[in-house]
């Protein structure tokens, strides 16, 4: 069984954009942004908003389909 980071920064809940049938409906997806696990591992309020902002996209790029390995160092 996975493991559950106990800091996840972000998830993405939804069916990423390549994998939706062109017919079928469009429900909503959800990005949910962990702040406190954003507090706890930034040491800095510098820190903070680069990480905040590379978590944002990140799972935008899961929206679109993109996986981990995909998403080069920025991300």
């Amino acid at each position: 069984a996975d493991v559950e980071d106990p800091f996840v920064l972000g998830v993405y809940h939804g069916v990423p954009r390549p994998e939706r049938p062109a017919a079928g409906k469009d429900d909503p997806d959800t990005i949910v942004i962990f702040k406190r696990s954003h507090e706890v591992t930034c040491r800095d309020r510098a820190k903070l908003e680069d990480e905040v902002t590379r978590t944002v996209l990140h799972e935008i790029a899961h929206h679109f389909g993109i996986d981990h390995d995909d998403m080069g160092d920025f991300l």
